[in-house]
């Protein structure tokens, strides 16, 4: 029978081929049972037991993540709460300004990622995330003293400036302490595909029912329907930083990630346009192509995952000894390019 060693990435492995793994890495390979040293380790070290570090987990790391990652939300979030009261009046806006100032806000955001994550690279996640939090506060609150369209651009610019690179700055912070075979189901592409096949029959329903604005409880019922979708964003965003395979690609990988969301926030921000209220019938069809799209990349990722991983398996089992070994030595930490490397899916 196959001896099988699971990595720390969740995948099973050959014992031999991943004894010689870790060899080259100079990690040891510690048989399953303890010695008595180690024994006594793990009791002056509690956090040697897995439900005493979960517990650590859920309470110091995962909280408060949640708790940091809702504070960004809710700035973020605000703006559409006061537009729907009456914001662009009192500061004479009209719909196309507001778009303009959101593209303004996302662009910034996308122009931060990479100095975000040099600055966090350079003085530590821990302090420069609530350094983040802390500057982005003081330029919310100011956003009461708005005037008119310059002073809306401004705090739009500046938001965008001081928030963008916390999302890849929190998952780098994460990474420390989570590993990728701690998610539930294992299972990703599909998963995350869900989102998408939510939203679009609501998008096809205000798209073609002859009520929608018409009937106003009709249409906060459907919209409320639409907006209830399981979001995907944390699923890909620890999608990308397991294939990266190493903390050196990690935070690229999420900064990267999250550029191509913003892109995709500042298309978002402009499909909507004055000339097609109230009902955005050009908008609506214009989201329904993109989540057709979108719902057929995440089945198409996957097979595209499962052929790279049986090519890598087949000029692996086709090397030598001598060649598995210089391969593994030649290429050191490099994540995901080496062949023993498997991209989850």
């Amino acid at each position: 029978m196959d001896d099988k060693v699971n990595f720390a990435d969740g995948e099973p492995r050959d014992a031999n081929l991943a004894s010689k793994e870790l060899d080259s890495s100079n990690v040891s390979v510690h048989s399953p049972d303890t010695s008595d040293t180690e024994r006594r380790e793990n009791e002056a070290n509690p956090f040697k037991d897995p439900k005493t570090l979960a517990h650590w987990q859920k309470v110091h790391v995962c909280l408060w993540a949640c708790i940091m990652f809702f504070a960004l939300q809710t700035d973020r979030g605000n703006l559409s709460q006061a537009v729907s009261d009456n914001m662009l009046k009192e500061l004479h806006l009209s719909t196309d300004d507001y778009n303009t100032g959101n593209t303004i806000n996302l662009v910034a955001f996308l122009c931060a990622e990479v100095p975000s994550q040099l600055i966090s690279k350079k003085v530590g996640p821990d302090r420069w995330i609530p350094t983040q939090m802390v500057l982005w506060s003081i330029v919310a609150g100011s956003q009461a003293a708005m005037q008119g369209k310059a002073g809306f651009y401004t705090t739009r610019v500046l938001l965008g400036v001081l928030q963008g690179g916390f999302i890849p700055d929190l998952v780098l912070w994460l990474s420390y302490f989570y590993k990728s075979n701690d998610d539930f189901v294992g299972e990703r592409s599909l998963i995350a595909s869900l989102q998408n096949v939510w939203v679009l029959p609501c998008l096809i329903a205000l798209h073609v029912w002859s009520g929608t604005e018409e009937n106003a409880w009709g249409t906060f019922a459907l919209i409320t329907v639409l907006l209830s979708y399981p979001y995907c964003h944390a699923i890909l965003v620890a999608w990308a930083s397991r294939n990266s395979g190493s903390v050196r690609t990690r935070s690229v990988s999420a900064a990267a990630y999250n550029m191509m969301v913003q892109l995709g926030n500042i298309v978002a921000a402009n499909i909507y346009r004055s000339n097609d209220a109230p009902v955005y019938r050009t908008g609506n069809t214009v989201l329904i192509v993109i989540d057709v799209v979108s719902i057929l990349m995440f089945p198409a990722t996957k097979l595209y995952y499962i052929w790279r991983n049986k090519r890598r398996e087949r000029v692996w089992n086709g090397m030598s000894e001598e060649e598995r070994r210089a391969h593994l030595e030649n290429l050191g930490d490099s994540g995901s390019k080496r062949l023993v490397f498997r991209f989850v899916h």
